[in-house]
């Protein structure tokens, strides 16, 4: 299992492992959080401002290669009032990536490719939060704030169209199934 451990006081963390079976510890990456391991063998970490991405033996629990960054200005959230602003960012298990761009830049729901480029998805929406991408990586759920309620939408790579999920509630997150053919949503009502 990986985790991120924060140092006290400051914030600086590092990246270890646990081995379940002995309870055995190590570190895997330095000054690293927010960790996304993708199945093409690669490890996605938040260091400073950037967000960062390197090879990664997943049996090893080990860096393998030169780290390098992957994309700029990915918006911060707080989870809480006395949590420390994560990116907003999620890998399927097909490796697609789902990211919120900086507050200031237009905001539109896309991919970035292994080679960097960037191919958008759907309509323009400028103010979403929380992407949640499918395990085969064919939709993509997010929150879109409508007044002071918060709606969950499903963009539809197949199909190309988005589905307002949510009606008269006020939704908090959503999470996918396993197996990718449901999704479980966080709401309370109004």
């Amino acid at each position: 299992m990986l985790f991120s451990v924060r140092s006290v006081p400051g914030y600086v963390f590092r990246t270890e492992a646990v081995l379940l079976d002995t309870g055995a510890r190590r570190v895997v990456v330095e000054n690293a959080r927010a960790l996304l391991v993708l199945s093409s063998g690669h490890l996605v970490f938040e260091r400073g401002d950037a967000i960062l991405v390197a090879p990664f033996d997943l049996d090893g629990l080990a860096v393998t290669g030169p780290t390098v960054p992957l994309v700029d200005a990915v918006r911060r959230s707080a989870t809480s009032v006395t949590a420390l602003p994560t990116p907003e960012l999620a890998a399927s298990r097909a490796g697609t990536l789902a990211y919120v761009p900086a507050t200031g830049a237009a905001s539109a729901l896309g991919l970035v490719r292994p080679d960097g480029t960037f191919e958008a998805l759907g309509p323009l929406v400028n103010d979403y939060t929380v992407p949640r991408v499918s395990p085969d990586g064919n939709a993509i759920a997010f929150l879109v704030p409508r007044g002071q309620d918060v709606d969950v939408q499903l963009y539809d790579r197949l199909r190309g169209s988005t589905t307002k999920l949510t009606q008269d509630e006020v939704a908090d997150g959503a999470a996918w199934h396993p197996d990718g053919r449901s999704l479980a949503i966080a709401s309370r009502k109004k």
